[in-house]
């Protein structure tokens, strides 16, 4: 009897057993087809495609899904290394390679490299996902078909999603989108599938604003289009008129009224319409020298002045002291150029020493100032007297320069000229 192990034939069911049928192949002999073998259910009759796998003694044995193998095989070797793809199963991932199921019984398999473009490190995200591929080539190894690509795949559809991606957005543009995720740092819109990246400052002007509930709808204009993740930035507040605009008729000396909305190292931050905050600086506070607001608290009304506006950087400075008679012009009635006086001590530092002038100005001597500073600054006591000159009177911004050196010089003058 010739070998006909490998070879398909039409067989008809002349028996149907407990676990197997009978076939008759034609050939003078018929051959048993397992239920495991079998695509589908046959009655006595029926006629099957089938491809004889191995014979055992004087038994053999035919497999009709081997007749799909060996047929979906020959199909593949078609199209081997041209542009068809074919869809299989990822079902494991070894040694840096995928196995996948094309169907049939056919593996494949696809080194790791040639299955995205991206790094992979893991490849459980790819478990029991179908994909297309490309066939490179018969498989080497005895228990996989073909080796396949899909690296090429992905590359040819991200270029042509970043074409599309390209010709939609455009930096300055105004989009819409739906709020899909809200984070700290922003919100997310999806804008027809595109991902929006919106930071938490350019969502609203104003500072205590509740980040949008998802589900919300926004206008945005698109800031940055990243080409590299196919995803966008932008700005909700650029779309919306700035709340500064309500100070457009403040000038400078106006006195208004505010409310004090936070308090830092360096002054009070003083809400003069809802989004619009003007700073009252330390030094603005009070005419004497202080770093202490304890005096203040969030919420309370105050009266201010402005100072200064900056309508392009949306700044305003006040002032609370300046709603108060000023120190210098008390002590201007008093005091000239060349005239001596007597300063208070009231701190002492490495750069000189504050004083207060006539029970209500302070100013600093700068240790240039004091005669031989390094040696009589540890005999300074808080409190004491100094004797000083007055070397200048700037009345344009209020201050005067003290000279305790100029007054040491003099009373030399004197001594030498009465000798």
């Amino acid at each position: 009897m010739k070998n006909v192990v490998g070879s398909i034939y039409t067989g008809e069911v002349v028996l149907k057993e407990q676990n197997s049928y009978l076939l008759d192949l034609g050939i003078g002999f018929d051959a048993i087809l397992t239920f495991e073998e079998a695509e589908r259910e046959l009655e006595i009759g029926d006629e099957a495609d089938v491809i004889v796998t191995h014979f055992n003694k004087d038994d053999y044995y035919v497999s009709m899904r081997g007749v799909s193998r060996r047929r979906l095989i020959e199909d593949l070797e078609k199209l081997v290394d041209t542009d068809e793809t074919i869809k299989g199963r990822v079902t494991g991932f070894r040694n840096k390679r995928f196995s996948i199921d094309l169907g049939s019984g056919v593996k494949g398999s696809v080194y790791v490299k040639n299955m995205d473009t991206k790094f992979i490190n893991e490849g459980d995200e790819y478990l029991n996902k179908e994909y297309d591929f490309k066939i490179m080539k018969r498989a080497t190894r005895g228990f996989e078909d073909f080796e396949l690509n899909r690296r090429d795949l992905v590359a040819q559809e991200n270029e042509e999603a970043k074409a599309d991606f390209l010709s939609k957005f455009n930096l300055g543009d105004e989009v819409e989108g739906v709020v899909v995720e809200a984070i700290n740092a922003g919100v997310i819109l999806d804008v027809d599938g595109t991902k929006c990246f919106i930071p938490r400052s350019e969502i609203s002007h104003l500072r205590s604003s509740a980040l949008p509930e998802v589900g919300s709808k926004f206008k945005a204009v698109i800031e940055e289009v990243q080409e590299r993740s196919l995803r966008l930035k932008g700005s909700i507040k650029k779309l919306i008129e700035h709340p500064f605009k309500q100070a457009k008729d403040i000038k400078v000396d106006d006195k208004l009224n505010g409310k004090v909305v936070r308090k830092s190292d360096y002054g009070l931050f003083v809400e003069l319409f809802e989004g619009v905050d003007g700073l009252v600086h330390i030094s603005e506070v009070s005419y004497e020298h202080t770093k202490n607001l304890d005096a203040f608290e969030v919420g309370q009304e105050v009266e201010v002045k402005v100072i200064n506006i900056d309508h392009d950087k949306h700044k305003i400075g006040l002032s609370i002291k300046k709603l108060q008679p000023s120190p210098y012009q008390y002590l201007r009635e008093k005091t000239n150029v060349g005239d001596t006086i007597s300063v208070l001590i009231k701190r002492i530092t490495e750069n000189g020493v504050r004083v207060m002038v006539f029970d209500n100005f302070y100013t600093t001597i700068i240790n240039e100032d004091i005669y031989d500073f390094s040696k009589i600054k540890p005999t300074l006591r808080i409190n004491d007297r100094l004797e000083v000159i007055v070397t200048e009177l700037d009345d344009e911004n209020e201050k005067i320069s003290l000279s305790n050196e100029e007054f040491v010089k003099q009373g030399y003058e004197l001594l030498e000229s009465s000798i």
